[in-house]
């Protein structure tokens, strides 16, 4: 790895250890505003999508949405290691998804589904 995947992969590292071991309400604040920095990057996107802690999935497709990233939402969407998938709930006072966004996630949905894999 060149130095900026193994800082990203070392800063990754660092949010997991402190999410998992403070608990979830006390940073998530962090989580939320790491994740926002995270996907803000499409050209860094396969160098942490390896690495992605399951427990970050959620964070990062929030931010993706919340901050119009409709590569990002396809990329996450598509690598989701859950079998369910739940979007939406939008909070008071957020604006509604960005539409490019809401198809990137249909559009990945539905490739996972006629994937054989």
């Amino acid at each position: 790895m060149d130095e900026i995947s193994d800082l990203e992969f070392s800063s990754w590292k660092t949010v997991q250890n402190i999410f998992l071991s403070r608990g979830s309400v006390m940073v998530l604040p962090l989580v939320n505003l790491c994740a926002k920095e995270v996907v803000s990057d499409h050209s860094s996107s396969p160098g942490w999508l390896g690495c992605v802690p399951r427990e970050l999935y959620r964070p990062l497709l929030e931010a993706a949405f919340t901050n119009c990233r409709p590569l990002a939402v396809g990329e996450l969407v598509q690598r989701w290691p859950e079998r369910t998938l739940r979007a939406g709930g939008r909070r008071q006072g957020q604006s509604p998804p960005n539409r490019l966004c809401v198809q990137a996630l249909l559009l990945a949905v539905v490739r996972g589904l006629s994937d054989k894999r």
